[in-house]
């Protein structure tokens, strides 16, 4: 499931209407540093690789006290697992950072549902980085090899061609 969900993204050049269409329809990525589509995919990748290995995040309700959380702004506590409510975040939010509600809600459809290609606004991608970097330094430690290969992978979307 997750090795065809990438190779689906893989596949399908971005749609964005504001990326300049490089090499086979993708968005030329940055010299020396992985960006754009590339950094897409391994966070995609990272989000699914947690949620596969029993440590996807609480999108809904407070990871401590149950709670319903609601609201444009959210806190997210990537060792506790999920979001906070305001009342827990101000009594054990230390670790938590502010990501808006439509990150919450992106990340939802990323871990819920097969997409075919990924395309958000640059602020949803990188507070989407930013959770899955964190999560995956709070549960793992360290890099899982798997994330090697994957961004392996993504570095060559510019010279692979679309078939």
């Amino acid at each position: 499931d997750l090795l065809q969900s990438f190779l689906k993204i893989v596949s399908t050049p971005s749609e964005s209407p504001t990326s300049k269409g490089g090499e086979n329809g993708f968005p030329p990525l940055p010299e020396g540093r992985l960006g754009g589509v590339g950094a897409n995919i391994l966070t995609f990748f990272s989000l699914k690789l947690l949620k596969e290995s029993g440590f996807g995040p609480e999108l809904r309700n407070c990871v401590l006290c149950k709670a319903v959380v609601e609201g444009l702004s959210r806190h997210f506590d990537a060792i506790r697992g999920g979001v906070l409510c305001a009342e827990c975040f101000r009594k054990a939010g230390v670790e938590a950072f502010a990501v808006s509600s439509l990150t919450i809600e992106t990340l939802d459809t990323i871990l819920v549902s097969p997409l075919a290609h990924l395309v958000m606004p640059e602020v949803i991608a990188r507070e989407l980085q930013t959770i899955a970097e964190a999560m995956i330094q709070a549960h793992f430690g360290e890099e899982p090899k798997a994330r090697y290969f994957m961004e392996s992978i993504a570095k060559a979307l510019p010279q692979m061609a679309v078939v």
